[in-house]
């Protein structure tokens, strides 16, 4: 079994017994700087305790109409706010197909990094269960061969668990683009305003930093349906 294979096996484990957090994706880069050859030591840290929980509204995404007054969220930093520069967002979601009672979307995460170098993002999000049905998520291609370290989907509560990162042998990265992509299905006649939303546990890490350099979260609230 390949060094990349056990870590893999080994970080599930600990994700099933105990819950996730910043310290996780901290393991992960230490890992990640061991197989390099760095000296380098990430230490860990407790998760974010920032961004208030947006419950989603209901409501129509057949017309893919933004909300003009998006929630913009800060994520408190325990260290010089300056450090902290990268944002995420979520893009305008896109009717990929439809059916005779069913509409299939996709929703981009964007992510902003400014100068930091990000390593790992941990996305904690919030859906409506009642609107939104087979949610799925998949990396974007901000990171070149992303390692997925977490995919908990909760249909019931409508909870989205989602780490992931640069990958043992990538580069950390900084810039603009698509950090991961959501689809999911709606039914035709739902017609209902939605949102999918950022929660306190959504993480970035970034090269040679301990602390979470997420400083901020913004979300639209968008139409299904027809």
């Amino acid at each position: 079994m390949s060094k990349k294979t056990l870590f893999i096996v080994v970080f599930s484990l600990i994700i099933v017994l105990v819950p996730s957090g910043l310290w996780m994706i901290n393991i992960y880069q230490s890992q990640a700087s061991k197989l390099k050859g760095t000296s380098e030591k990430i230490a860990a840290s407790e998760p974010e305790k920032s961004a208030t929980q947006i419950l989603p509204t209901s409501g129509n995404p057949s017309l893919i109409t933004s909300s003009p007054s998006p929630k913009v969220t800060p994520a408190k930093t325990a260290f010089n706010e300056s450090v902290a520069q990268t944002v995420l967002s979520f893009g305008s979601p896109s009717l990929v197909n439809s059916s005779a009672s069913t509409l299939n979307y996709s929703l981009p995460v964007n992510i902003s990094t400014g100068t930091n170098k990000v390593t790992a993002v941990q996305l904690e999000l919030q859906y409506d269960p009642a609107a939104l049905t087979d949610v799925a998520i998949a990396p974007g291609p901000f990171f070149a061969k992303p390692d997925v370290l977490s995919n908990q989907i909760d249909a019931k509560t409508g909870r989205i668990t989602y780490a992931f990162g640069a990958g043992l042998t990538g580069k950390a990265i900084a810039g603009e683009g698509i950090v991961a992509n959501i689809t999911f299905s709606a039914k035709v006649q739902t017609l209902t305003n939605t949102s999918i939303t950022f929660l306190p546990k959504t993480l970035v890490t970034a090269e040679g930093i301990n602390d979470s350099i997420l400083k901020q979260t913004v979300t639209n609230s968008f139409f299904i349906g027809k």
